[in-house]
């Protein structure tokens, strides 16, 4: 039988195999004349591909047409409800439109529903066939899908409207659930930040880095570790193969790679302005790129790693710089920073603080991805 695993016990009938065309009108964007002032800033909300799929309802575009800027493009008119769906670069991304009517540009290919679909439940439906836009997707600059292929994707649906509701209402408890875990940890992480403002405010002691700095330089020289690592900017020191997934970027020679135990630092100075830096905080002893920067604190690693990751520290950074591609800091330009410290019995009480409130978020975290694995599955199972 053409029914889902997982199902609302009160509902029994087969769902149905159609085509996206004969659930909802397929619609096109369109722009106007970008030079021309007279389509612009006006009061008409017009979306483009980047402003949607961060959140299921979108109502407010970044930039707005006038009525004479409608009249002059391809875009048409779209009423409270449409699916607003990305059909170039991020293909598959969707919202629905609420609040207002509105039009999008030519990256869209948007859905408005018929009578005979609940229009939160196309939402989620499109969600779960996003592998299959995808896979209409052509070109090279850019992926991009066509409205006749939007149109002839075929889908499976309840034939019951009231299943259809169920349906999306429950998934919608859910998002919801999702949105609420997610505003937890970003208040968590702005009261953080907050604190951590406030608490490098109160050092008793100014100096140059470079008087707490002790620049590493132990060589694999015997070549005895081969397990590599990178510096990533968001998880610190990673597998060199989760880096660079897709190739192998290490000298087959590592004896002139740093060797990384607990309680290192490194950083590429290349990438410091985008966060790429980290403290060695496990056991696995690695080697890292020559290419790197690495040393030692004589103070509370936490407390100097938090610091090194906070706007005091980024506002110190800008004056050292040095120009080219990229901005560069190396190691000396690094040790002319100034810090404000407290003694080291004061750093450790905040490092106590920091480690406690990064295990809270982490763990808000780690609640969070389950929740969106737990969606990812029940849309497998309770779709078809």
């Amino acid at each position: 039988m053409n029914v889902p695993k997982l199902r609302f016990k009160e509902f029994t009938d087969e769902w149905v195999t159609c085509t996206i065309n004969s659930v909802a009108e397929v619609i096109s964007g369109g722009t106007p004349d970008t030079t021309n002032s007279n389509y612009w800033d006006g009061s008409i909300n017009w979306f483009t591909p980047s402003e949607v799929g961060k959140s299921k309802y979108i109502s407010n575009s970044k930039r707005k047409i006038t009525q004479l800027g409608l009249q002059k493009s391809s875009a048409k008119l779209l009423p409270v409800g449409t699916i607003l769906l990305s059909s170039r670069a991020t293909v598959g991304e969707s919202s629905i439109l609420s609040n207002n009517e509105a039009c999008t540009n030519q990256g869209f290919q948007s859905l408005i529903p018929h009578k005979n679909i609940n229009n939160e439940f196309l939402y989620y439906l499109i969600y779960k066939y996003k592998k299959s836009l995808l896979k209409q997707a052509f070109g090279s600059t850019f992926l991009e899908i066509s409205k006749n292929n939007v149109e002839k994707i075929k889908i499976n649906i309840p034939t019951a409207m009231k299943e259809q509701v169920k349906l999306s209402t429950f998934l919608s408890l859910l998002d919801r659930k999702i949105e609420l875990q997610t505003k937890k940890i970003e208040v968590l992480k702005l009261f953080k930040s907050y604190t951590k403002s406030e608490i490098f405010k109160n050092g008793n002691h100014v100096c140059k880095l470079g008087a707490i700095l002790n620049k590493w330089n132990k060589k694999n020289k015997d070549g005895a570790i081969n397990y590599v690592e990178s510096i990533s900017n968001k998880a610190g020191f990673i597998p060199q193969s989760e880096q660079f997934e897709d190739r192998n970027v290490a000298s087959k020679n590592l004896r002139n790679y740093y060797v990384i135990k607990k309680g290192v630092f490194g950083y590429n100075p290349s990438r410091l302005n985008v966060g790429s830096l980290a403290l060695k905080e496990n056991d696995f002893i690695s080697v890292v790129s020559p290419l790197y920067e690495c040393f030692t604190t004589t103070q509370n690693n936490t407390y100097l790693f938090e610091w090194f990751n906070s706007n005091n520290f980024k506002k110190e950074t800008f004056s050292k710089f040095e120009g080219g591609v990229r901005n560069t800091l190396n190691f000396n330009n690094l040790c002319d920073i100034p810090i404000n410290l407290p003694d080291i019995e004061t750093q450790n009480q905040y490092a106590k603080y920091f480690n406690k409130i990064n295990f809270k978020i982490s763990l808000e975290e780690q609640k969070l991805s389950e929740l969106v694995k737990f969606k990812k599955g029940l849309l497998q199972e309770m779709f078809i």
